[in-house]
């Protein structure tokens, strides 16, 4: 039984380690202003611009507001750090206030067994 459950949990770390998608959409939450702790349920569009920021090195985004945007990167950063060793982060912004609440994004970002 315990071969199992390494088993299962083996199965469901690789295909996280494969799918920031869906990584995010099982494991990663988000503060909703008005419901409070959610599931990050991507919107088709989010969908899309992920596999972009996977598949392009370089990626300049020309975007509108309150799209989700910094969130997904936020949460595709989650991803590349636990799942890529080899892998550097670095986000640009704006304002140091801009910058802080980016950080902040991917710590509130809950993963599995938080």
């Amino acid at each position: 039984m315990a071969k199992d459950i390494k088993k299962i949990i083996a199965q469901e770390y690789i295909k996280c380690a494969k799918d920031p998608e869906y990584f995010m959409r099982k494991y990663c939450y988000i503060q909703h202003p008005t419901r409070g702790r959610i599931l990050f349920n991507l919107y088709p569009f989010q969908g899309k611009v992920l596999h972009l920021f996977r598949d392009n090195q370089f990626l300049i985004t020309l975007k509108s507001r309150q799209l989700g945007i910094s969130t997904l990167a936020a949460g595709y950063s989650l991803w590349l750090m636990l799942f890529h060793k080899d892998k550097n982060v670095l986000a640009l912004a704006t304002t140091q206030a801009t910058a802080k609440k980016l950080k902040q994004g991917s710590r509130g970002t809950r993963c599995p067994g938080e």
